[in-house]
């Protein structure tokens, strides 16, 4: 294909795909009046002005001085490109949003984005980039100019329309109901956040923070009722926890799972999987500042979901881990978590007969453990001990001795 025929094959696509009559200039730093006189130069000066504003603060704001901000780029015109040369901006384009996030509310981006919606019609052809960028600010006016400019007829954003005629900013409690609403806009919202994580971990704090806010929100209207919003969070959650790549997204993935145990019900493979990578989460040095969370989170799993027990493995790594017992003592000692003190020493008992190693742990959490947490399970502790050692009398019996001996001794009207 000649170079004028990938030319007309652009320019037919650019009709029916964007069918864009830019009669007006767009702008989100002037009124329309200005932005009239406002050339591509004097833009195109504007916009690598606050490049390198940015620059100053993240030196990975430099390479976009190559080619988005490069001189040459005052003469691109994206309706006479091919698909794959815009395929390539697209790319470049996600690139800088992503890292513009924490910095979005700044002069120095929104001089950098003035160029973006003139020059590359990012409006039009990168609208979901756009506005995943800006979304963490959706209660401020700068998100209201930027909706005022896209075209959100059937797309991800339809639900935007109304911002554009009214102006008003769009509060957070709507935004959840509208995430129940479409549960494919929270996938959006969450695969957002995760790829800031993967361009910019340090950077991507704001954006989790929305996450974990909006998800909340959104779990208090919906109470977990929708199918579609809980097959979106636990796979995400799952994500988070197993990949243990970034604190901060762990942090997020623990506080989401914690509220959505409280209010669904989930299957036995899903708890059984979620334990045990929360128990690596402890046990993983890198991760301390959010080990004690952690433990918290397993623990709520436990009182929520009352699983059977606790597999030995998960066990010994919640063990393994600095201050592991101590850990486990404290958080079987909260009255309102009683049935994970239950399924805890039930566990520990049930692993104690097979592996020696959590007889201690057993014999720790039985004699420390508060006593009004501890009381209310005792029933059901002992029983499935005595249960457990009929099955494998010679086995059990160097655990249930000691452990039945030292409930005796502590608790001797019970």
């Amino acid at each position: 294909m000649s170079q004028l025929q990938r030319q007309l094959e652009a320019l037919k696509e650019a009709k029916e795909t964007t069918n864009v009559a830019h009669h007006k200039k767009v702008s989100i730093l002037f009124t329309p009046s200005e932005a009239a006189a406002l050339d591509y130069e004097t833009a195109y000066n504007l916009g690598v002005n606050g490049l390198l504003e940015l620059a100053r603060v993240d030196a990975r704001f430099s390479s976009f001085e190559d080619d988005l901000l490069a001189a040459k780029s005052v003469e691109v015109n994206r309706q006479l490109l091919t698909r794959e040369d815009n395929a390539v901006l697209d790319s470049r384009i996600q690139e800088l949003f992503l890292l513009l996030t924490p910095y979005g509310l700044l002069r120095s981006a929104q001089k950098v984005v003035e160029y973006l919606l003139r020059r590359y019609l990012v409006h039009v052809m990168n609208t979901d980039a756009l506005l995943g960028c800006y979304l963490p600010y959706h209660q401020t006016g700068l998100f209201v100019e930027l909706v005022k400019h896209v075209d959100v007829r059937n797309t991800l954003w339809e639900f935007l329309a109304p911002m554009r005629k009214t102006g008003a900013a769009l509060p957070r409690g709507l935004l959840a109901q509208r995430v129940v609403v479409n549960p494919g806009l929270l996938e959006f919202v969450v695969g957002q956040a995760e790829a800031r994580v993967g361009a910019d971990p340090q950077g991507s704090r704001i954006y989790l923070s929305f996450v974990s806010a909006l998800c909340m929100d959104t779990l208090a209207v919906d109470g977990g009722r929708s199918e579609k919003v809980v097959q979106v969070l636990v796979p995400f959650v799952l994500r988070t926890i197993r990949e243990r790549r970034n604190g901060d997204l762990v942090a997020v993935g623990l506080v989401i799972i914690s509220r959505l145990c409280d209010r669904v019900r989930l299957s036995a493979e899903v708890v059984a999987t979620l334990l045990t990578l929360i128990a690596k989460v402890c046990s993983q040095e890198a991760l301390d500042t959010i080990r004690w969370p952690a433990f918290v989170c397993f623990s709520r799993i436990c009182h929520s979901q009352r699983p059977d027990f606790v597999r030995t493995k998960t066990l010994l790594r919640l063990l393994g881990a600095p201050d592991g017992e101590a850990a486990l003592v404290a958080t079987s000692s909260d009255v309102e978590l009683r049935h994970f003190t239950g399924t805890l020493l039930v566990s520990l008992f049930r692993g104690g007969v097979k592996d020696a190693a959590l007889r201690p742990a057993l014999l720790r959490v039985a004699s420390e453990t508060a006593a009004p947490a501890i009381l209310p399970v005792l029933p059901r502790v002992v029983n499935a001990a005595l249960r457990q050692a009929s099955h494998s009398p010679d086995r059990a019996k160097a655990a249930l001795y000691p452990f039945l001996t030292g409930l005796c001794r502590r608790f001797p009207a019970e």
